[in-house]
């Protein structure tokens, strides 16, 4: 007698810890998202997940453990990112230095994964994400380290606000930018790292984009979209587990298409909604 298919309820209780996971995901990522919205640098977004997965790939390949890769990779990025003589000596500013390591990570991830016979695994690392196979321990692990990082995030949003919209106006106000600067940077990193084999570095960075997004669209006050773009985050997270175990899709692509669902009615109950004051 052949088995039945099981119903979206007992999928949603089987891989419960995908969806607490999935949502650890967004709500970790979203806040973080919307500080790089409010530096204008969003493509830093971009970069960071492909960073961290080429030093993923390349621990795998030197038999070091991910996590001291993906923090040195990304401690190196953070240092020759800042560099000022690049800007004075050779016109490199920034954005350039964002953009070279989003390449060039990009690029080595996909020519060691050739040479060491691994592509499906960049399938998975770069696209898909691993989600669905989430145990109780990524549970443990994300719940222990992401929330004290989002509660960073809130309890220092007034300052780290500032300090991503005017440094000099917080500097003259006494607050001390550079602490704050690394303690932000800092956190990005770790969010990153804690995320990325999860949700895979395509859906890392659409919850980087799209719930800031949302919040914009929806909210006139800085101070109210951090709470926004954290809803949203979760709601976008839950949403698209959902419609993953559902219909059998890959979870990383499913989450960034229920995200852009999430943008387009934000935008249109934004438009409603000023339309009417």
């Amino acid at each position: 007698m052949a088995s039945s298919t099981p119903s979206l309820l007992e999928l949603l209780v089987f891989f419960h810890d995908a969806i607490l996971v999935s949502i650890m995901v967004g709500a970790i990522l979203a806040p973080i998202g919307l500080f790089l919205h409010l530096r204008r640098n969003i493509f830093l977004g971009a970069a960071l997940p492909q960073i961290a997965g080429f030093s993923f790939v390349a621990g795998d390949v030197l038999s070091i453990p991910k996590w001291i890769a993906a923090g040195i990779a990304l401690i190196v990025f953070a240092i020759v990112s800042n560099i000022k003589k690049w800007n004075k000596n050779l016109g490199i500013n920034s954005e350039t230095i964002i953009a070279l390591g989003y390449s060039v990570a990009m690029a080595g991830t996909i020519l060691l994964l050739a040479l060491t016979n691994a592509e499906a695994h960049a399938s998975e690392l770069l696209l898909k994400g691993s989600v669905l196979t989430a145990k109780c321990s990524d549970t443990q692990t994300l719940a222990w380290i992401g929330i004290p990082l989002i509660l960073l995030l809130y309890l220092f949003q007034k300052r780290l606000f500032l300090i991503s919209i005017d440094p000099e106006m917080a500097r003259i106000l006494g607050i001390h930018v550079n602490f704050y600067e690394f303690m932000l940077n800092g956190i990005f990193g770790i969010s990153i790292i804690l995320t990325l084999i999860e949700a895979g570095a395509l859906a890392c960075f659409a919850f980087m984009l799209i719930p800031s997004l949302c919040a914009q669209a929806l909210c006139n006050r800085v101070s109210r979209m951090f709470l926004v773009s954290e809803i949203i985050g979760i709601l976008g997270a839950a949403g698209g587990i959902t419609i993953s175990l559902a219909y059998d899709l890959p979870a990383g692509p499913a989450m960034v298409i229920f995200l852009i669902v999430l943008w387009i009615v934000s935008l249109l109950a934004g438009f409603l909604w000023n339309g009417k004051r």
